[in-house]
């Protein structure tokens, strides 16, 4: 391949560093949106009721229409670095 524009793993590389960036930016707003409850102590809320992480999830599956957990957004993340 000549040009580097028309390269497919050129083209799957930018496309991934896109879709990281996106998914950090999403990651880090949704952490920052629920922060006044707490949203940034992950850890500790994975075992608690009624917390912050319980409001992000409620609100990506009202927006995405399906549940992205703490779980998933991570293991997403770990795919997409």
């Amino acid at each position: 391949y000549g040009n580097l524009y028309y390269n497919p793993f050129h083209m799957l590389s930018i496309a991934f560093l896109y879709g990281s960036t996106l998914l950090f930016a999403m990651h880090g707003a949704t952490i920052m949106a629920v922060s006044r409850y707490g949203g940034e102590r992950e850890i500790e809320q994975t075992t608690d009721r009624g917390t912050a992480l319980e409001r992000a999830a409620l609100f990506w599956r009202w927006t995405m229409g399906f549940n992205a957990s703490m779980e998933s957004i991570h293991r997403w993340a770990w795919w997409f670095r």
